[in-house]
């Protein structure tokens, strides 16, 4: 089944200097989708998943987008957390304070598509930054961003749909207050 995905889009500046001292490459995409070539077909950047669903509902949820009226709006990143990923894998990612604006706009396509999985009461929201079988090497890069990890904020201006794993579709910029 091919999947497409809105995710968030924003400045990358705060991330990239906390993550500058990681000597490894990084992988966002679990297990299962394309093992042997996971790191090649990792193109999304560092996002918050608002909705995924199958590629035929593409033109309607485009059209959807069009009618999103929401401006751009603040997440503050608060926590680095590992939790149990796919098929025996873990996931090293950074969590936010509860936003009502990223939960609106979860609940607009939810309330339409009705996937369960982007239930915005259930969803745990979170920017994946590395996916591995290997739980030492989770731990070393816990450690290792831990060091320097404050909470930071960052904007989200933009939203983006994509083929996952694949090329952008579309970027809608939101209103700026």
């Amino acid at each position: 089944m091919s999947r497409i995905t809105l995710i968030t889009f924003s400045e990358q500046k705060e991330l990239n200097n906390l993550l500058k001292n990681i000597n490894i490459e990084m992988c966002k995409v679990p297990y299962g989708i394309d093992d042997k070539n996971r790191f090649k077909i990792d193109n999304l950047p560092f996002h918050f998943t608002i909705f995924a669903t199958d590629k035929k509902n593409e033109r309607e949820l485009l059209q959807m987008l069009q009618n999103v009226s929401i401006s751009s709006f603040i997440l503050k990143i608060n926590r680095l957390e590992i939790m149990p990923g796919r098929n025996n894998s873990f996931i090293l990612y950074f969590g936010i304070e509860e936003s009502k604006e990223l939960k609106e706009l979860q609940r607009y396509f939810y309330e339409y598509f009705g996937e369960e999985k982007y239930n915005p009461e259930t969803f745990l929201f979170h920017m994946t930054l590395h996916i591995d079988y290997n739980y030492e090497l989770i731990q070393e890069l816990y450690k290792t961003i831990s060091v320097s990890f404050q909470p930071f904020i960052i904007e989200v201006n933009d939203l983006a749909l994509f083929d996952y794993p694949g090329e952008m579709i579309q970027r809608f910029e939101l209103k700026k207050e």
